[in-house]
């Protein structure tokens, strides 16, 4: 989670990580758009322009890249590089940005990319193989590359939804599930 003051007095409730899940609630109203990584908030930020046409983006500090400017003024996208001081909020509510420098930014809704990784080395100790440097390589039955070895939940970084995360350990639970009966059968003689 991003170090920002006030961010923890407002997550879940007007800071969120998934514009797909909580963008609605915040449809047409300013929206802000963080990242460390300025690609990754300019790309987020072009993204709530499908909810909302006041859409800003912050990057605490970090230059933007002239492509990444280009394509935000092209989206009508404004954004700001100053160092976020502390997230303004009523309660639970954002309400603005502030900077070190510059101007504060009117803020209802703030969405916000950090980094990704797999919190347990588990699957490595096992032999499994990394796609990425961050997730894992997986058939579409979800088995891992090595045998006898599912991945359950957003192992494997498709898309990180807990819903599809649930989804994904159902269709391992199911191709494990063959997967012995097949063995059974096969210790059995049967065909």
């Amino acid at each position: 989670m991003p170090e920002l003051d006030g961010f923890n007095e407002c997550y879940g409730t007007t800071i969120h990580h998934c514009p797909y899940c909580d963008g609605w609630e915040h449809r047409d109203k300013r929206m802000i758009a963080y990242a460390d990584d300025p690609p990754k908030a300019a790309g987020l930020g072009l993204l709530l322009c499908g909810w909302s046409s006041q859409v800003t983006v912050v990057t605490n500090g970090r230059s933007l890249a002239a492509d990444d400017r280009r394509r935000l003024a092209l989206g009508g996208v404004a954004f700001a590089e100053e160092r976020i001081v502390r997230l303004r909020h009523r309660g639970r509510r954002l309400c603005r940005i502030e900077f070190e420098r510059g101007e504060p930014v009117a803020a209802s809704a703030m969405f916000f990319a950090a980094p990704q990784r797999q919190q347990c080395d588990l699957p490595e100790g096992l032999g499994c193989v990394r796609e990425e440097r961050t997730f894992l390589k997986a058939s579409d039955r979800q088995c891992s590359t090595v045998p006898g070895v599912f991945l359950a939940g957003d192992a494997e970084g498709d898309v990180q939804f807990a819903i599809i995360a649930a989804a994904e350990g159902a269709k391992a639970a199911v191709a494990m599930n063959r997967e012995l009966q097949d063995e059974d059968r096969s210790l059995l003689g049967c065909t």
